[in-house]
């Protein structure tokens, strides 16, 4: 029988690093990319448990996440901004699949890819996004599989008031 209790010590380390290029303003404003933006996290976790307990989850963390993303002017009012992800996750699920039977294993890299576009006025923007492009398989936390492709849609209004 499972129960939650905190008889585990975690200790935790990071770092997290971005940037934000806009090379409108720095190269030209006529430049067909408007910003490239870059960020990546790092967190290094050890725990102590306490005699005689097993945690299922308290090592199963997000060690490297790489993002990378470029915006770009499309046509007119229309915007275009591409973002690569790449994530390493620590720790291990139990796999139930037919191949694997119940098997532990660890978590893979991965990577995807995702794409939005938006058209924009002063008032309104309404935009389209598709995430997951390639329709990587991964999962992320237990043995969920993630999505594949999925689209989604949207609008935001400014309010003036």
């Amino acid at each position: 029988i499972w129960k939650s209790v905190n008889y585990t010590r975690i200790n935790t380390l990071g770092i997290e690093t971005s940037s934000l290029f806009n090379l409108k303003e720095l190269i030209a404003p006529h430049f067909l990319i408007n910003n490239i933006y870059i960020g990546y996290s790092y967190i290094y976790q050890d725990k102590n448990e306490g005699a005689g307990y097993i945690s299922q989850y308290a090592l199963n963390y997000l060690k490297h996440k790489f993002v990378a993303r470029i915006e770009h002017e499309v046509w007119n009012k229309i915007t275009a901004s591409w973002a690569f992800r790449c994530q390493k996750r620590e720790g291990s699920y139990t796999d139930y699949s037919q191949n694997k039977n119940g098997e532990n294993v660890k978590f893979k890299s991965y990577g995807t890819l995702d794409l939005k576009i938006s058209w924009t006025t002063p008032k309104y923007i309404i935009y389209i996004e598709g995430n997951n492009l390639f329709d990587k398989t991964y999962y992320d936390i237990g043995n969920v599989p993630q999505p594949g492709i999925w689209i989604k849609g949207g609008a935001n209004y400014r309010f003036n008031l």
